[in-house]
């Protein structure tokens, strides 16, 4: 029972259920047809995460290196969703006609893959992930935030009001908790990152993720605001990038 108990708060693990968990966790809330289901679901999610976080603080400081995902090297896979997440952007920039985000996606792109194969030359630092208190503090304080938030839209909702959180139809509900749920994941593992290439994508990520949020309700205000802040985050990404040569 002991050394159960000493395996399942392993750091590893931890960063597991931190980082990855979310993503399955949001695709089962996405499916879900119940609107009890998917609050349940999600707080739980959020429950867990800030537990893990409390747990890794016996670890704390602590480094991991990853070394490879499913005998592949993770930062080919992360390079990949790196450019795939850059491309989805560059499609929302010529869907919504807006030549800022079409230039800024494009100059991501760009400056990617001349990061890639060109500068860095694989080069990568040997630590994939790190964390200290103030890392697990933020990632407790979120995770307990949207904990809250969900029991609050789902279950007390004579306290919401009105003009700040409308209903939510069935369809834009299900993609609200998942979406939430993929933040935090995304959230987490932008905190633990040591790997400059795993920060970028946790952080294109929410950037996609945070436009799909502000433009979930599908009215032209939710969209010209889902746009104003994507032009925003495109363009910390490329000062990101730019930073990072």
């Amino acid at each position: 029972m002991v050394h159960a108990l000493l395996a399942l708060s392993s750091a590893p693990l931890l960063l597991f259920f931190l980082i990855v968990f979310p993503f399955p966790a949001a695709l089962c809330v996405y499916q879900a047809r119940s609107l009890s289901v998917q609050s349940c679901v999600a707080a739980a999610v959020a429950i867990l995460l800030a537990s893990c976080g409390l747990l890794l603080v016996s670890h704390a400081p602590f480094t991991f290196r990853l070394s490879s995902v499913f005998g592949i090297d993770p930062h080919a896979v992360v390079n990949g969703a790196d450019f795939l997440l850059l491309c989805v952007l560059l499609y929302l920039g010529f869907r919504h006609h807006h030549p800022v985000i079409k230039a800024l996606s494009a100059a991501q792109i760009i400056l990617l893959a001349a990061l890639e194969f060109f500068i860095r030359h694989g080069t990568h630092p040997a630590d994939t992930f790190y964390g200290d208190d103030l890392a697990l503090m933020l990632i407790l304080v979120a995770a307990t935030a949207t904990a809250l938030s969900v029991i609050r839209l789902s279950f007390i909702p004579s306290l919401k009001p009105l003009e700040d959180h409308p209903d939510l139809s069935p369809a834009s509900r299900n993609r609200f908790f998942a979406l939430m749920l993929i933040c935090l994941g995304a959230f987490n593992g932008m905190l633990l990152a040591n790997d400059m290439s795993f920060f970028y994508f946790f952080f294109e990520l929410i950037t996609l993720c945070s436009f799909l949020l502000i433009a979930q309700k599908g009215t032209p205000a939710a969209e010209r605001k889902a746009v104003q802040a994507l032009s925003l985050t495109s363009l910390a990404g490329l000062v990101f990038l730019l930073a990072m040569t």
